[in-house]
């Protein structure tokens, strides 16, 4: 067998092609139970903290994301139960201020309501 480059080396190859663009890799999948405790932090305080607590040790447990939501959800909710447990108050404190001042509801003097109460008729 003959050498064709006759005692030279071969030639050089064509240059490859330029490592392509590191990707990021794919963001892992979010926690459904986040999500759903976020949602019902706006509606259900107290549901949507025991969910968005849960989240957290799964999302801890198995690396999902949501870790955001999780924490998210809990402080939301902690604020509307607080804000609640206000509101809760000052009702009530408005409602004993309320009969405290009227001790004695009245109430109109309409036939209907007279007869209702047993005052017709005697």
């Amino acid at each position: 067998m003959t050498n064709p480059n006759h005692g030279y080396p071969p030639p050089p190859g064509y240059p490859g092609y330029a490592n392509p663009t590191p990707t990021r890799p794919l963001q892992s999948q979010t926690n459904t139970l986040a999500i759903v405790a976020f949602v019902l932090s706006f509606f259900i305080s107290i549901g949507g903290l025991i969910c968005g607590i849960i989240a957290k040790r799964q999302i801890a447990q198995t690396g999902e994301g949501g870790g955001g939501l999780a924490t998210a959800a809990i402080v939301l909710s902690s604020i509307f139960m607080v804000l609640q447990v206000v509101w809760i108050i000052v009702v009530i404190a408005f409602v004993s201020h309320a009969i405290s001042t009227n001790p004695q509801p009245t109430f109109p003097q309409t036939p209907m309501v007279l007869a209702a109460l047993g005052h017709l008729g005697r």
